[in-house]
């Protein structure tokens, strides 16, 4: 506020002022008017007025917090500004805009601060928060765990939060296998992402395994007499997981006797992946049976009568009994080879044995051509029961084929006589032949045949027949037979050596088969009682023990009796003179067992005189018949 000045002209010069503000609009807008008077010292004054406008014009200095960038998740401070005005009060005013990001954590708020004094002077300036969301989720998933194969395998879903948002979770799960089926690893790879795409992975492992044995059922132990039927029953198992392999180890243990045994059946079951359960059935076999004895029937003989002494024989279920095939010959070079086929176990075929008889001959160029027989040597096959015949085989194995035996397998085993062929004929071989008669019939319907009439029969081949000649092997298929029983048989074989075509052999051959159980003990005691002369009981008593110690006992009893009486022979009637010599003469007899006693009675029996009589010498015989044993036996016996 700048002073006056003023000078006078006569003296010194008194300046006042007076002044004066006008308030204007605003604060700081004003006028001050300042009046001057000078006045001098003889009152003389002058007056003048100075105007002083005062204005703002200047805005007020603006202050605001700095710009940052911030986690959508931390604070976001929304600080003030500050403002300083040069003439007054500031008014701050703040607008803030958020704008979107490419997510809900990602955005701007933009603060427009505004400071504005009193005359209306403002100043703007502008504050950026950027928010960004940068942090992925956090992800909770199930634990890692391992569980059996046969289990459970819950497959529970994870979770996850995030500091912004919402969360999506994705799996993928990865099967690794492992060295069997029921170990394997799976894997489980979560990724949890939020809507910036900040993501978060991890990944659970779930490892399967299979320690677990399989469950193994085996055939109950049990015991079985050494002749039945052995059944060998399967085992079963199952698996928690897969598969399983069952496998079993037989061990036969000898007991005491050759029918005493003990069968232990270790069954192992093993699944894929190594585990194993091991179970053993044991079955025992036991030999009980005592031996069957067939022994002679009982009969009564006359003294006079040779004793039949025939033996006993004796089959045991369990000892070692065997078919032997002894065969004779008329021709010591060719003979009879009796081979079994098969031996039936099961089917409608069960408990029968196929054999096949074979001619053996010295050299493999000999050529048979024909089996016959007649009333001078029979043409025979036997058997103790009947011959197995399938309703489609025949006599003779020319029509069997082998597609019929691929259809029918049974009829393999049909029974039929041949010449060197089991099958219909190839190449250069000759179907079989019969020679007519009824014996091939009678063999068709399963029984045994006897050719030995004058006219004969039998079967054959034409001379060139390649199936005639013996081959490598020195022998040549005769019969196929299938039977229960025991084989007998008689032929006479037509054989040319060396296939001559010109000097033939002929060989009779006979075989019969039986059934050998010598290794089985039999004891024979023959006991004696003895009768009125020649008679006797005798007693034959066999006893047979098998080898497991059981016995069996029968005994047959031959009564010899003497039902014959004496041929009595007494002296002839005669009439004499009483005055003449009486003869008394003896009568005599014969026995068919022994010695003969001969009593007599005489009885005179008066007449009409003294001189008159009969005589009666009445001859009563007291029969002691003492038979006769064959005198071998008796010595033998006594």
């Amino acid at each position: 506020m700048d002073d006056a000045s003023a000078t006078d002209n006569c003296g010194e010069v008194t300046i006042d002022v007076v002044d004066t503000t006008i308030a204007g609009a605003c604060e700081g807008d004003y006028t001050i008017s300042r009046l001057f008077t000078a006045t001098d010292d003889c009152g003389n004054s002058t007056s003048a007025t100075q105007t002083i406008t005062i204005i703002d014009t200047t805005a007020p200095v603006l202050t605001i917090p700095s710009d940052y960038t911030a986690e959508c998740s931390d604070d976001h401070p929304m600080d003030d500004a500050s403002a300083t005005d040069n003439c007054g009060e500031v008014t701050i005013d703040v607008v803030d805009t958020t704008i979107a990001g490419a997510c809900e954590g990602d955005y701007t708020i933009s603060r427009l601060f505004t400071a504005t004094d009193d005359c209306g002077n403002s100043t703007s300036a502008t504050q950026t928060i950027t928010v960004v969301d940068t942090t992925a989720p956090v992800l909770t998933i199930p634990s890692d765990y391992t569980a059996e194969c046969s289990d459970d395998h819950p497959m529970d879903d994870a979770s996850a939060t995030d500091n912004c948002g919402e969360v999506t979770i994705d799996v993928v799960d990865t099967t690794i296998a492992g060295a069997c089926a029921g170990n394997y690893t799976i894997s489980r790879l979560f990724t949890a992402t939020d809507d910036c795409g900040n993501s978060s992975s991890a990944t659970q492992i779930i490892t399967i395994v299979d320690t677990t044995a399989p469950v193994l059922t085996i055939p109950s132990d049990y015991t079985a007499e050494c002749s039945d039927d052995h059944p060998m029953d399967d085992a079963s198992a199952t698996d928690n997981c897969g598969e399983v392999t069952i496998d079993v180890v037989d061990t036969t243990i000898a007991g005491a006797c050759a029918g005493n045994y003990t069968i232990s059946r270790l069954f192992t079951a093993t699944d894929d992946c190594g585990n194993s359960t091991s179970a053993t059935q044991t079955i025992t076999i036991i030999d009980t049976t005592a031996p069957v004895l067939t022994i002679p029937s009982d009969y009564t003989a006359e003294c006079t009568d040779e004793l039949t002494l025939i033996e006993a024989t004796v089959t045991d279920n369990c000892s070692a009994c065997y078919v032997r095939s002894p065969f004779t010959s008329s021709e010591d070079a060719y003979g009879i080879e009796v081979v079994e086929v098969a031996s039936h176990t099961e089917g409608s075929l069960s408990g029968l044995t196929t054999y096949r008889i074979y001619l053996t001959a010295p050299s493999g160029l000999d050529q048979v051509t024909s089996f016959t027989g007649n009333d001078e040597f029979p043409l025979s096959i036997n058997t103790s029961t009947s011959f197995f015949q399938h309703a489609l085989g025949g006599a003779t194995p020319s029509n069997i084929t082998p597609g019929a035996i691929d259809l029918i397998p049974e009829l393999a085993f049909d029974s039929w006589v041949t010449l060197g062929i089991s099958q219909s004929p190839v190449g250069d071989q000759s179907p079989v032949e019969l020679i007519p008669g009824s014996w091939s019939t009678e063999f068709e319907n399963g029984n045994g045949f006897n050719v030995n009439d004058g006219i004969g029969s039998g079967w054959y081949v034409i001379p060139s027949a390649s199936n005639g000649i013996v081959g490598d092997d020195n022998r040549l298929l005769v019969a196929q037979l299938t039977t229960d029983g025991l084989i007998s048989a008689s032929l006479r074989a037509q054989i040319f050596p060396d296939g001559d075509q010109v000097n033939d052999v002929r060989a009779d051959l006979t075989l019969d088969q039986y059934l050998d159980c010598s290794e089985l003990s039999l004891d024979l005691v023959e006991t004696v009682v003895e009768g009125c002369g020649d008679t006797y009981v005798l007693s034959r008593t066999w006893t047979s023990v098998d080898d497991c110690g059981n016995s069996s006992s029968a005994t047959q009893t031959i009564t010899v009796v003497d039902t014959t009486a004496p041929v009595l022979t007494i002296p002839s009637d005669y009439t004499a003179e009483c005055s003449d010599d009486h003869p008394m003469d003896d009568a005599s007899a014969t026995d068919n067992c022994g010695e003969v006693t001969i009593d007599v009675v005489d009885t005179t029996i008066a007449g009409a005189c003294e001189g008159d009589y009969t005589y009666h010498p009445c001859s009563l015989q007291l029969l002691m018949i003492v038979e006769t044993l064959h005198l071998l036996h008796r010595s033998l016996l006594l």
